[in-house]
């Protein structure tokens, strides 16, 4: 009878991980430095937490665990300290990195920057604007071109990795590779069809931009083919006509079968810039694998803080935007009950006609009127439409609603985002039904406006001296200070 084998706790630990797995280890401390307070998401290998840190500022950091393989711990050590001396302002910045153990589980740590939201938890609500995108790609493409020039790729591009630290976009960088290293194991969703075959190479981070592009302006991956590397008549993935210009161009581009005919990163930087200045031929030459150093990069961009009054620019370009997020999701909104009408109700509030529009609601942001713990984000999943009931003194309106849009999306407006919805009104001034006269570009925005405007309480129109249904037009606009709504009355029914 042969031995029975012996099984490590790193394996017992691997072969049975999950998030329950990691959450038990919230309060653990590492290396004496690091307490894990809060689980933030994790898989078979890895886990990440929000720590408070005893002997660095800032204060709060991230802390990424994986589980130690003895084959390749040393090697991953050493990108990560060689990540640790990436200086950009749009590259997370890596603290310290090592071993521990927890539990008898041998283990690797990275301690990096925390970011507050990242794109992934943006999308869910909705698409970012082509004008937010325009914000937000050239600061991805600065990122990318600072990681190239090191000689590395980034390897991992996705919305989670596209973050936001103290309002400035921020991609990860605790994942990164060496250019011309083997590649190998399980494919994302983002990866380039050629990770299974071939070295890491820049193209493949060209790639990965593409689909993150995608669906930050669709909130859908193209479809991609099964694909057969050797295959010579390997056809592109489709990307959708719905995409304006210049992203669709540039998607299409960055999503060649073949990665030799991707365009570059500077290439695409170039014709962001000046989409006519750049021949719009698909093929290009093979992408340079290793490109010149430089300390500085190529795409200006803002410092890593600006002064509070900018802080509205660098948030979009976050915005992702953009950047976006739980942490970004969206919060619980509470509503007062509808009040009832006043018993002194002026002659002015009972006539359909008025001689000038009500004057806009203003509602502040939760940052301006709540404590800081009100802002607290909640999962998508959970929340419910968040919204500001009170009495009104506008003519016409006994009860309104302002709808205040979650912290997270409203860092990504850029000016105002714009949604019309008309109230029908019944002979009580109760609202039967709305519809939309203008949607505006954000499934987001547009619900919590239909929401609030299904809350407001009118006077009665009349007509002969009779109550009458009537119709209102309510007009919100979203911006990162709060939400303005101007409503208007229609003529009776």
């Amino acid at each position: 009878m042969s031995a029975r084998p012996t099984i490590t706790a790193n394996e017992s630990f691997s072969s049975n991980a999950n998030n329950e797995n990691w959450a038990k280890w919230s309060g653990q401390v590492v290396q004496g430095k690091f307490r894990l307070e809060e689980f933030l998401g994790g898989s078979d290998r890895s886990a990440v937490f929000r720590a408070k840190s005893t002997d660095q500022t800032p204060a709060t950091v991230a802390i990424k665990l994986s589980i130690a393989k003895p084959a390749s711990a040393d090697a991953q050590l050493a990108l990560w300290k060689q990540a640790a001396n990436f200086s950009h302002p749009h590259v997370l910045r890596i603290f310290q990195w090592g071993r521990c153990e927890i539990d008898g589980v041998k283990l690797l740590y990275v301690v990096t920057e925390f970011a507050e939201e990242n794109l992934a938890q943006i999308l869910p609500q909705r698409a970012l604007t082509p004008e937010e995108t325009k914000q937000m790609l050239p600061a991805v493409l600065d990122a990318l071109g600072y990681i190239h020039g090191k000689g590395f790729v980034h390897g991992h591009l996705r919305p989670s990795n596209v973050q936001v630290v103290n309002d400035q976009l921020k991609l990860s960088s605790d994942g990164i590779a060496k250019i011309n290293e083997p590649t190998g194991g399980k494919r994302s969703s983002y990866d380039p069809p050629e990770i299974a075959t071939m070295t890491t190479s820049t193209a493949g981070d060209v790639w990965s931009l593409g689909m993150v592009l995608a669906e930050t302006l669709t909130q859908k991956l193209p479809a991609v083919d099964v694909f057969k590397i050797d295959n010579p008549k390997q056809k592109d993935p489709v990307v959708s006509a719905f995409i304006p210009e210049p992203f669709r161009e540039i998607i299409q581009n960055c999503l060649r079968a073949n990665p030799q005919q991707r365009w570059t990163i500077e290439r695409i930087a170039a014709y962001l810039k000046s989409p006519s200045s750049v021949p719009q031929a698909a093929a290009v030459s093979a992408p340079r694998e290793v490109l010149p150093k430089r300390e500085t990069p190529a795409i200006k961009s803002p410092e890593s803080r600006e002064p509070s009054g900018k802080r509205g620019l660098l948030i979009l370009i976050a915005a992702v935007v953009l950047v976006i997020a739980v942490i970004g999701g969206v919060m619980m909104y509470n509503s007062h009950p509808a009040a009832t009408p006043s018993s002194q109700t002026t002659a002015q509030e009972q006539t359909p006609a008025q001689s000038a529009p009500p004057a806009p609601v203003q509602q502040p942001s939760a940052e301006q009127s709540q404590p800081a713990a009100a802002a607290e984000p909640t999962s998508a999943a959970n929340a419910a439409p968040q919204s500001s009931g009170q009495n009104s003194s506008i003519a016409g309106v006994i009860h309104q609603v302002v709808p205040q849009a979650s912290p997270g999306a409203r860092r990504t407006v850029h000016g105002k985002v714009r949604v019309q919805v008309r109230a029908f009104v019944d002979e009580a001034g109760n609202v039967t039904r709305t519809a939309f006269d203008s949607h505006g570009p954000s499934n987001y925005f547009a619900g919590l406006a239909e929401n609030a405007a299904g809350q407001w309480k009118f006077v009665p129109a009349q007509s002969n001296g009779q109550n009458v249904p009537s119709e209102w037009v309510l007009k919100f606009a979203f911006g990162r200070k709060g939400t303005e709504v101007s409503p208007s009355r229609a003529n009776p029914r």
